[in-house]
């Protein structure tokens, strides 16, 4: 199988970025000048489509895994894509999942982290604010939801 059927197959089977489908090929011992036409032959061909690959990462994240949009745009970044892309990709997050994602986290780690009394102290609270900014989401996103998890 030639270099390009192969990368062809190895995009057909999910979602890629330029950065992945690049760093493929040079697992497969191919030059840059090689790997940046094969590229450009799978944007046109469309095998590669930042856009769409950005969309899905954000959904696949943020409903599966329930991370934070910090998070995921920090791995969108590392993966070298456009700020712009990212922020378009962010904005169609729907805040209904987003908001249960974040009380759920808060209140699973909750029943971890509490004491003998009722209330949740202040140092529980710090803690499941450490947690939930660990997962990538905005503190001041934390702090609203803090006040919709039971016993705080």
């Amino acid at each position: 199988m030639n270099d390009l059927n192969k990368i062809k197959n190895y995009c057909a089977k999910r979602e890629v970025c330029i950065f992945e489908a690049k760093n493929k090929l040079f697992s497969w011992g191919i030059d840059e000048q090689e790997a940046n036409n094969l590229i450009k032959l799978l944007l046109k061909e469309k095998f590669i489509d930042e856009k769409r690959y950005s969309v899905a990462y954000v959904n696949d994240h943020y409903k599966i895994k329930k991370w934070g949009k910090n998070k995921i745009k920090s791995a969108l970044i590392s993966k070298k894509i456009n700020s712009n892309t990212i922020h378009k990709a962010i904005e169609k997050i729907d805040e209904k999942i987003y908001a249960q994602n974040l009380i759920t986290i808060l209140e699973n780690k909750a029943v971890t982290i509490k004491s003998q009394n009722s209330t949740t102290t202040s140092k529980e609270k710090d803690k499941l604010i450490r947690h939930a900014m660990s997962k990538g989401y905005e503190f001041d996103f934390i702090l609203t939801c803090l006040t919709s998890i039971k016993h705080t």
